[in-house]
């Protein structure tokens, strides 16, 4: 349903691409998992990892968190994807070491804005029994208006359902708690 425009950025597990959707005439992020991650014997985890977080995000409306599109699975090429809301902007992670290499840094009014909007994003998640698991800055889009937005949910954990004991995040941003 997209036309693939671009690459975007890849991470341990997935792709993103920016795509087109003609019917509706808008733009998407599509994640797409790796395919040799997908051809491993941990096929299954990596699938229902996946199919978990676009589960997660599909329960959350909320202007601070990054909507899903759709979601599929292309069984005879090994292709399971996600579509979800383009957005305009940089990850926090660029924009902290952008300015860095200029000798500049946020500003507080910037960094209270940021602050607002993740933690009412994950507020709102918590209040709909979805834990992210791996909030750091480069899981957070700055649009162009200065506005955060939470994505990501990769590692999301429904609040029903527990844990079975495993600890999930990025090394530098885990939780006291999980470490």
């Amino acid at each position: 349903d997209y036309a693939v425009q671009a690459l975007l950025g890849q991470g341990g597990m997935a792709r993103v691409y920016k795509g087109y959707d003609e019917n509706l005439d808008r733009y998407a992020a599509i994640k797409v998992i790796e395919s040799q991650l997908v051809a491993s014997e941990d096929v299954e985890e990596y699938r229902e990892r996946f199919q978990r977080e676009a589960r997660a995000i599909a329960k959350l409306n909320h202007p601070r968190v990054v909507h899903v599109y759709q979601y599929g699975q292309k069984e005879e090429e090994n292709l399971y994807y996600m579509a979800m809301g383009f957005i305009e902007g940089q990850d926090l992670r660029h924009i902290l070491k952008s300015l860095s290499r200029q000798g500049r840094y946020l500003t507080f009014a910037q960094i209270m804005r940021l602050l607002r909007d993740t933690a009412e994003a994950l507020d709102y998640s918590h209040q709909q029994g979805v834990i992210h698991r791996d909030v750091k800055p480069s899981n957070i889009m700055v649009t162009k208006d200065g506005h955060a937005v939470l994505t990501d949910f990769g590692l999301a954990l429904n609040a029903q359902e527990g844990t079975i004991g495993n600890t999930f995040g990025s090394v530098h941003y885990i939780a006291p708690e999980q470490a």
